[in-house]
């Protein structure tokens, strides 16, 4: 459906009794799901499922959409030796840790995972979640004829400030939902919006939703072209501050035109 690579700069692991986050989301049957706030959670032995206490937002991987963040501390972190027989522990730079008990220190907001604009993406999420056809063909038909030079635009600009090299991509950014090793401007934001995008293209439609070969599988029309058309959106309601008003104002021309 897409490609999520998530190598980025990372740090040593936390001693035990650390902070961390640990994102459930709302189809999770782990151990994590009746969470509460005080409540000190064991998963049964000492090989997984674990408990990932992620170290910050930007290391969350969001694997699906709705769901809750909590901030834990670390009981009991799984040690190399309980790792050892799947893999090993993590790399000593690796931005999560491995837990057999944590306990909850509070529930935190969710938009945080998606950076600090995150709270503006979440309509955009909403609308995904509940998006039908009509709608979709609408979203469709009114993305700006210049977005996708707004979109590389916006990119750009906010792969400058983190030191990507110019010439890393040379080609349209357009629709790249997340960079190998470097990420987006709103986290894991562009890809979990396409993928509710995704799953709700298939409730509605079935197979209908989707065109594939032997190698990938990707949203037909008009699911692909919506998708696009929110993403943009998420990009620039997210990440406002790397794009100038004008495109703003382009990335956002079918959100505004169906939404407002």
């Amino acid at each position: 459906m897409f490609s999520k690579l998530m190598p980025f700069g990372r740090r040593s692991q936390p001693a035990q009794g650390a902070e961390g986050l640990v994102y459930v989301c709302q189809a999770d049957q782990g151990p994590m799901q009746g969470a509460t706030e005080g409540a000190v959670i064991r998963i049964p032995d000492r090989h997984p499922p674990w408990i990932v206490v992620n170290h910050d937002p930007g290391s969350v991987i969001v694997a699906k959409w709705p769901g809750r963040l909590w901030r834990v501390q670390i009981v009991d972190a799984a040690t190399p030796m309980d790792q050892r027989a799947f893999g090993g522990a993590p790399l000593p730079h690796a931005r999560y840790t491995r837990a057999v008990a944590v306990k909850v220190v509070r529930e935190e907001d969710a938009s945080q995972l998606f950076g600090p604009g995150g709270k503006a993406i979440l309509p955009v999420l909403d609308a995904a979640s509940n998006l039908v056809r009509s709608r979709a063909e609408l979203l469709a038909s009114a993305r700006h004829a210049d977005a996708a030079d707004a979109c590389d635009r916006l990119w750009r600009a906010w792969m400058q400030e983190q030191g990507v090299p110019s010439d890393a991509f040379p080609k349209s950014l357009d629709g790249v939902l997340l960079l190998s090793t470097y990420g987006s401007p709103i986290n894991d934001g562009l890809s979990v919006l396409h993928s509710v995008v995704f799953d709700r293209a298939k409730e509605l439609d079935g197979d209908a939703a989707t065109i594939s070969d032997d190698e990938d599988i990707w949203l037909a029309p008009p699911w692909d072209a919506a998708s696009t058309a929110l993403t943009d959106a998420a990009l620039a309601l997210g990440a406002p501050s790397w794009a100038n008003s004008a495109d703003r104002e382009i990335l956002t021309q079918a959100w505004k035109t169906v939404y407002a």
